[in-house]
């Protein structure tokens, strides 16, 4: 019986190494030398087919492509041109045929932008070109590692504003007006759609909230856009105290008030994240002038020429990009203290105008360390301690997390007053009072022993 167990082993063995011998065989492909002009020298590795052998090209067969940014370029676009260098070049590691360089605007042609992927990176904004042989290495995930797509890494990673372009689409020569050569001017307004998610604003506009404004109340419409030239000091028929209050204030009743005293009454007492509520400014005669109520936001990926556009107004939000629209009471310099929004972010989500506090059920939540000690406190619906927030009721060494002030507080002794185990330091309340284990279990023995 031994031997036979033995003859079997060896015909598993000799099977697997015979197997592996013919996978091996299978792509022992390596070109001859006359595969191309100048010998195997110029041979290299263009990733792997369906079986997982190694495909083979010609060095002449490499068509580079380009990342090109204007001949004036800002230190932001070239900050960003040589982040995505970085990250291509990681990206197509394993594949020689994949290869980059960077170009200056000016000293590409037409021509030159045909049958390859060209990234042109220009005042915060990127134009992707690129054909049919291509176009998969620019929209998805690339096979080989499965990382974002150059457009979801500039984007959404990076954060700037993205238009893609077939190559045979191009209209004009110069790059700076392709970018521009859809853009929507002041006042347009158009529905956020993936049809039209690379709608960009034309020069010197900005992105700007589609809202309304009724007895001093903001109302927004966050599934709209519109671009406007918001802060020129004019107060556009598009524009008013909700989306561009910088130019509308001294449009607004508040230039017709400044012969009047006015005051400012915030229902959440000032800056309070994690409560929902509204500052309102009133004229002397009581009539409400601007009322800046509590709002979730969310903070969009793709940037415009002034910086990042927040959709306002929403119900809800929640990941990296989630804000609240904070109303307050703050100086103005003209009409005193009034009703304004600051923007703040919302670590574990926003609804119903006010931030969602970090709630831990058994054991401790670790917190952000982008947030200082007050912040903690704030956002911790426990006890807050060295970045933590800890469960009510929580123990740690002699001491537990006190839902009284959200604070860690000394176990109690013997016959204190308790209303849970927990603040005893034997573990025991009983009554409303802290037992002694030993006294405790006595008792409870004394009545077992009568059973």
């Amino acid at each position: 019986m031994k031997n036979i167990l033995i003859i079997l082993t060896l015909l598993i063995l000799i099977c697997a190494l015979l197997s592996g011998s013919e996978i091996q065989s299978s792509c022992q492909n390596f070109p001859g030398p006359s595969f191309c002009p100048g010998g195997i020298n110029n041979v290299i590795a263009n990733g792997t087919d369906s079986s997982g052998c190694t495909i083979w090209i010609c060095k002449s067969q490499i068509i580079e492509h380009y990342i090109i940014i204007d001949d004036n370029y800002s230190y932001n676009d070239l900050t960003i041109a040589e982040k995505l260098k970085t990250f291509l070049v990681d990206l197509f590691e394993e594949n020689d045929s994949m290869l980059f360089s960077s170009k200056y605007r000016s000293n590409v042609s037409r021509q030159e932008l045909e049958n390859r992927i060209v990234v042109f990176i220009y005042e915060n904004k990127a134009l992707i070109i690129g054909s049919e042989v291509n176009y998969g290495i620019v929209l998805k995930d690339y096979p080989l590692t499965g990382n974002p797509a150059i457009t979801e890494y500039l984007g959404g990673t990076i954060g700037i504003f993205v238009i893609l372009r077939n190559s045979s689409e191009l209209i004009y020569d110069d790059l700076r007006e392709e970018i521009y050569r859809d853009c929507k001017n002041a006042g347009e307004i158009w529905q956020v759609l993936p049809s039209n998610r690379y709608n960009v604003c034309c020069p010197s506009l900005k992105f700007i909230s589609v809202a309304s404004e009724n007895n001093g109340l903001c109302s927004f419409t966050p599934e709209y856009r519109m671009c406007s030239n918001c802060s020129n000091t004019i107060c556009e028929s598009w524009e008013n105290v909700c989306n561009c209050q910088e130019d509308c204030i001294t449009n607004s009743n508040f230039s017709k008030k400044t012969n009047e005293s006015i005051n400012c009454t915030d229902s959440d007492d000032g800056k309070n994240y994690y409560k929902k509520g509204n500052a309102i400014t009133k004229d002397n005669s009581g009539n409400t002038i601007y009322i800046s109520e509590d709002s979730c936001a969310e903070k969009q990926e793709n940037k415009s020429l002034s910086g990042v556009e927040y959709i306002q107004g929403l119900p809800s939000c929640a990941g990296n990009n989630c804000y609240i629209n904070e109303g307050y009471c703050g100086e103005h310099e003209t009409y005193g203290i009034i009703s304004q929004y600051e923007l703040i972010k919302c670590p574990y989500g926003c609804e119903d105008g006010a931030c969602i506090k970090a709630i831990p059920t058994e054991e401790p939540i670790e917190l952000s360390k982008n947030i200082t000690s007050e912040q903690a406190t704030l956002i911790c619906e426990g006890c807050n301690l060295e970045n933590k927030c800890y469960p009510f009721g929580y123990r740690k060494e002699k001491y537990f997390c006190s839902d009284t002030d959200n604070q860690f507080a000394e176990q109690k002794k013997s016959k204190s007053v308790c209303k849970n185990n927990f603040e005893c330091s034997t573990n025991s309340c009983i009554n409303n009072k802290c037992t002694r284990n030993g006294f405790w279990m006595a008792i409870t023995s004394f009545f077992k022993n009568l059973f």
